[in-house]
């Protein structure tokens, strides 16, 4: 192991120049490296002791890093040394600290990496009083860190606030690549840890890693660990108590069910809570499946859009619909509680007039049939957002809105029409035989919104008008009229313009 060490740190380049001299004093004895003077002493990470030192063939300043002198006899930390080594030259990436030079100097390992000037993450969100979007928005640029590691072949196996320092500009940079390992599962690397040995840093560690499970590791182990640390900075504690024994605690990461975030933090809402219990999932298979998933939930939650990590049930779909559209949705909660009013109005009624009963029932079917219209709206509703975004071609959003939909209903078979992307003429056929073959008038209004997303503007106003020319249209779908009747005046505005711009321009010949 230690040759093939040697021949990774023997093939990455290395600096030549001047012997430096001796920098000040530090409490332990700086390491003498050709080319670089030692300032001042860094601190400790993982096998290695790190050093504020000055690259002199280009008069920058580096941290310098090189292995710990207790370890100097331990053939496996000094693999490990040179596979961080050998996995930190792979990655080039703002958001990670880069290597610049490794070699060996009489005997000694060291390595050149990118000085960051910076605090740890958990300390940047609390100076800097950062709100739950604030940390979101940090944590973006941690995962996609991660996430370019991952891209690379690298898990990093160590990922906690330390581990990750801030600049004064706000930008995180993800570091000590110590404890990392590869994607290949034949890699020679993976098998510096034996199975059953505990590595990491145990309140950041994933129930994997906790049991010694070397081998099973992947991907997912950082998505957890990422998942520790989004807890942390969002609550200002870690998910499970790890202030005791090194026993009690492995106990804790492998059984214990973490709390939900909104009982530490009350302001936080329940789309966080599910976004990080995913990203905790004790088995693997229920996490996000990479950093990927988790930073496009991040994405979403800023945005104020649905989660994967959320059911995509009809209520909370509507709830984002409801949110994103504050002054329709206060117009409609306002007909739910006049509705809703009438309905305990009525039966307080029922009550006390008993001999009023057939008059209450009919009021109670009127009340059912105000509701189901008031559904029928809100189907209707959510289908006409998914129409503006099918005409944008915001393809996933329009996919999103269609979810709510009943396999049954006609606007499934609507969306199932749309989104086929066959040429119309092979599509005409099955929509007016099939499902929709007793619905005409809304298979005409589906022609029409096709044509006149095609910029065929004469056809889709001949369809818009065949749909009016049915004399019950109006009364059963007054909805759908409306729609028609408006398409039908933005066709007549365009024409309008048409004709004014061509007047105009026949006026100045």
């Amino acid at each position: 192991m230690s040759d093939q060490v040697d021949n990774n740190l023997g093939q990455l380049p290395t600096v030549s120049g001047p012997t430096s001299d001796q920098g000040e004093k530090c409490p332990f004895p700086p390491p003498h490296v050709k080319g670089y003077e030692i300032v001042s002493a860094i601190g400790e990470a993982g096998q290695g002791r790190v050093w504020r030192a000055i690259q002199l063939s280009t008069n920058r300043e580096v941290a310098l890093k090189v292995p710990r002198i207790d370890l100097l006899r331990s053939q496996k930390a000094l693999a490990r040394f040179g596979r961080e080594v050998e996995l930190m030259a792979r990655l080039n990436h703002p958001n990670v600290a880069q290597i610049y030079d490794s070699g060996m100097e009489e005997g000694l390992y060291y390595y050149a990496m990118e000085l960051i000037e910076g605090v740890p993450l958990n300390q940047y969100a609390h100076e800097h009083r950062l709100s739950a979007r604030g940390v979101l928005a940090l944590m973006q640029d941690v995962c996609e860190a991660v996430e370019y590691a991952h891209r690379h072949g690298v898990i990093h196996r160590d990922i906690k606030p330390s581990n990750v320092l801030v600049t004064e500009d706000g930008q995180p940079h993800v570091l000590d690549f110590g404890l990392a390992t590869t994607v290949a599962a034949d890699d020679a690397f993976r098998t510096l840890s034996e199975e059953g040995e505990v590595t990491g840093t145990p309140a950041y560690m994933s129930p994997e890693q906790a049991a010694g499970h070397h081998r099973q590791l992947d991907t997912r182990a950082d998505v957890y660990s990422l998942g520790v640390v989004l807890y942390e900075l969002l609550t200002g504690a870690l998910p499970y108590d790890v202030d005791t024994s090194m026993a009690d605690t492995l106990h804790n990461i492998l059984s214990v069910d973490p709390v939900r975030p909104s009982r530490v933090i009350r302001s936080l809402d329940r789309d966080i809570d599910a976004m990080v219990l995913k990203a905790l999932a004790k088995e693997p298979d229920e996490r996000y499946q990479s950093v990927a998933e988790l930073r496009g939930d991040i994405d979403r939650w800023l945005a104020g859009q649905p989660l994967l990590a959320r059911s995509y049930s009809s209520l909370y779909l509507l709830r984002k619909v409801i949110a994103r559209h504050r002054y329709t949705s206060a117009v409609v909660l306002l007909l739910v509680l006049i509705v809703l009013g009438f309905l305990g109005v009525s039966l307080q009624l029922m009550g006390r007039l008993q001999q009023s009963n057939r008059e209450l029932q009919g009021q109670r079917e009127q009340l059912t049939a105000t509701i189901g219209n008031f559904t029928r709206h809100a189907q209707s509703s959510v289908f006409a957002e998914f129409l503006k975004c099918w005409h944008s071609d915001q393809v996933a959003q329009a996919a999103l809105l269609a979810r709510p939909f009943g396999p049954r209903t006609r606007e499934a078979e609507a969306v199932r029409f749309l989104q086929d992307d066959r040429p119309l003429t092979e599509k005409i056929a099955e929509l007016k035989n099939g499902a929709l073959a007793n619905e005409p008038c809304f298979a005409q209004f589906l022609l029409a919104e096709h044509y006149l997303k095609d910029g065929n503007w004469s056809e889709a106003e001949k369809a818009y008008r065949e749909c009016l020319s049915e004399p019950k249209f109006s009364q059963e779908d007054p909805w759908l009229t409306t729609w028609v009747k408006g398409r039908l005046y933005e066709l007549s505005q365009e024409d309008d313009q048409a004709s004014i711009s061509h007047s105009g321009v026949g006026g100045g010949s």
